[in-house]
């Protein structure tokens, strides 16, 4: 703990900046001047009550403004200082001396999550406290508080670093406009983000009322603060071990197989867990929801763990083309779907699906999948040969999602199941159902559509043995045209 936080060069470096007397009494008088002001006109409105004394309406109404503030410090204002943390390393130049410092990856993590947020984390501290103060003394319990509390803190640690693991370090143009960019998001964005704060500020005075409220999770009733701050805390870690592996390993995937593996693996234990209980009493109505919710990442985190053609040269050992595939996304792919079937399963069982259409529609989803993760194979083997092949391919996967649904507009029938998306939707409207012969031949649509890409495929893998002879000095003529 020591490295990480009390002897951190990073932290003192930010200490230094932002924690200047010359400075930090302008912001504590601003802050202080806030507070004061809250305090004085909740006061004349508790004026204006019968009572003299101040009633808890008073003391709950300012523990919901300060607790609104607080969000905001937490989750606004922190998230922006962590978000242009890296970026402005790199405008200042500066980012090539960070990579360079003698840290481990976490000593920079906790440097920039702690560092970069000092002033902020002073400020949240001190609205923190007055926070449980009034609370106090408008009684709202104690566990209760202490929930709110952990969802606070671990809500703050997802989203900031949620924000720094998405943060740019290669373009210094990005880096100096991530400013204007920052405040367009807020004018268009920051109203939608902001709505549920004002109706969290406006409601807390009742906020006692949510103390009862609970989540069924594998038919145990857990509270809802509780739940999403558990939520919070396990994305956060793992949002956490994201940065440590992008400042470890530059230019490598966000994700390693078994990470990724088993980042799917927990995801789908915890959507299993919510839509258990509710499968279980409503007799497959939130089936369909298990798709929407379970699939998602099983497509998309690929795009976070894939490994690049310079990957395939690099690890190429002379074992064979199976040792390649073995290596390759394409069995990624595989294992994050076998994941997702296994737990599918699981979920039918317990919505009680009818096992024809559970079939038809895993069958017909796997089909999509991967017809659109075959595609993504041919981008990165042909990348480095055709580097414009990505605008082709991207062409190819609009047509494949939208002209199905054109057709399907045009001349009716069953065009539309013949798109992902149609196909996918259709599951959440109960008076409409894939028939098994329209399904059998979407998946045979599919397959076919998948043949072309796989062969090209399998030729690109093939020429790497051919490269790796070349890289090795021995480059013929015919090596060379044959492996390009």
């Amino acid at each position: 703990m020591s490295k990480l936080i009390l002897s951190n060069p990073l932290i003192r470096r930010y200490r230094r900046s932002q924690l200047r007397p010359s400075s930090l009494w302008i912001y504590l008088t601003i802050y202080a001047s806030v507070v004061l002001l809250m305090l004085f006109l909740n006061s004349i409105d508790a004026n204006d009550a019968i009572s003299p004394q101040p009633s808890d309406a008073f003391f709950r109404s300012l523990y919901a403004q300060l607790l609104f503030v607080e969000t905001i410090i937490l989750w606004v204002w922190a998230a922006y200082n962590s978000a242009t943390a890296i970026k402005t390393e790199v405008a200042n130049r500066t980012y090539d001396f960070f990579r360079l410092l003698p840290l481990s990856a976490l000593q920079k993590t906790c440097g920039i999550l702690i560092g970069r947020n000092l002033l902020t984390l002073l400020l949240a501290a001190a609205t923190l406290a007055l926070v449980l103060l009034f609370g106090l003394f408008a009684q709202i319990p104690l566990l209760l508080e202490a929930q709110i509390v952990f969802v606070l803190l671990t809500v703050a640690l997802f989203t900031n670093s949620v924000v720094l693991l998405s943060s740019n370090t290669t373009s210094r143009t990005q880096a100096k406009t991530s400013t204007t960019l920052w405040i367009l998001a807020a004018v268009l964005v920051g109203p939608m983000f902001l709505s549920p704060l004002f109706m969290l500020a406006e409601n807390a005075a009742k906020i006692s009322e949510s103390e009862g409220v609970s989540v069924s999770f594998y038919g145990i009733h857990i509270p809802i603060l509780l739940f999403v701050g558990s939520l919070a805390l396990y994305f956060g870690v793992w949002n956490v071990l994201g940065i440590i592996r992008k400042l470890t390993f530059e230019g490598e995937p966000l994700f390693s197989r078994k990470a990724a593996l088993l980042f799917l693996f927990g995801f789908e234990v915890i959507a299993l867990g919510l839509l258990l209980p509710p499968m279980l009493q409503r007799d497959g109505v939130i089936f369909p929801l298990w798709f929407l919710i379970s699939v998602v990442p099983a497509v998309l985190i690929p795009l976070g763990s894939m490994r690049t053609f310079d990957d395939y040269l690099e690890h190429w050992t002379p074992s064979g083309s199976f040792a390649l595939f073995r290596q390759s996304n394409l069995t990624l792919h595989a294992g994050l779907f076998t994941i997702w079937i296994a737990f599918s399963i699981v979920a039918a069982m317990a919505g009680k699906a009818n096992a024809m259409d559970f079939v038809c529609h895993v069958a017909g989803l796997l089909s999509f999948c991967m017809v659109l993760l075959l595609l993504l194979e041919l981008y990165v083997v042909y990348q480095p040969v055709y580097p414009k092949i990505g605008l082709l391919l991207g062409f190819l996967l609009v047509l494949y999602l939208v002209l199905p649904l054109i057709l399907s507009a045009i001349v009716g029938g069953h065009a539309a199941y013949y798109s992902f998306l149609g196909f996918f939707f259709q599951l959440f409207e109960p008076t409409r159902r894939v028939e098994p012969d329209v399904c059998v031949f979407v998946i045979l649509m599919n397959a076919l559509l998948c043949v072309i890409p796989a062969l090209l495929i399998r030729k690109r893998y093939a020429s790497i043995p051919l490269l790796r002879k070349n890289m090795a000095g021995d480059p013929p003529t015919a090596v060379l045209q044959r492996a390009g």
